[in-house]
């Protein structure tokens, strides 16, 4: 289960630093009701490797470009599809199809996770743009299906770093309890020494 999947449109960024405004759920709640739309996110790096050969020696580097990523979800409002794609509302509340001839709009990914042994952490991405969203008409309100969504989470160069993202622990500095909204003053970015050559968090 993965808590308050969140994504926060990007305005420009300062600095490499992402402008971010509210956060928009994929579905949003009605009334009391616990959050259970969104219910596993995927994360894994996109590399490049080049391989040089000389003198009967072989050196490998490898690139990481960036992290491709799914969202399963159970649905998605209009509100979050015209964040997240090029799919607006009208001045009658109606979902237009439109283009995406430049791709999709930039968002900011938050999500609630747990390593591999239960310790919480926030994860956010800097830098992320989503594949077009499916429309599955024949859902069965007795048994909901969930669907599948793909994003690509790229680069931002802050502090002279080339970065991604972030996984900030529970009780660390800049973590987001479990239940409590995240919002654009809370982004979380790197704090780094004085060299720039590592992160003053433990």
């Amino acid at each position: 289960m993965f808590a308050q999947f969140r994504v926060f449109p990007i305005t420009g960024f300062t600095n490499g630093k992402p402008t971010i405004s509210s956060p928009i759920p994929f579905l949003a709640n009605s009334g009391s009701e616990s959050e259970i739309n969104n219910i596993s996110v995927a994360l894994s790096p996109e590399v490049v490797t080049k391989t040089y050969k000389a003198d009967n020696k072989e050196e490998r580097d490898v690139v990481k470009k960036g992290y491709n990523g799914t969202v399963n979800f159970y649905g998605i409002d209009k509100t979050a599809l015209a964040a997240i794609s090029n799919n607006i509302a009208d001045v009658n509340g109606n979902t237009i199809l439109e283009s995406s001839n430049n791709g999709n709009p930039k968002v900011v990914i938050f999500y609630q996770g747990k390593d591999e042994k239960g310790k919480k952490y926030n994860m956010w991405l800097y830098n992320c743009e989503f594949d077009e969203v499916p429309f599955d008409a024949n859902q069965d309100d007795g048994d909901p299906k969930a669907a599948a969504l793909n994003f690509f989470a790229s680069a931002v160069i802050y502090n002279g770093h080339t970065i991604f993202g972030a996984r900030v622990y529970e009780n660390q500095t800049g973590y987001i309890a479990e239940g409590t909204e995240p919002t654009a003053a809370g982004l979380y970015m790197p704090q780094y020494t004085s060299t720039g050559g590592g992160s003053q968090e433990s």
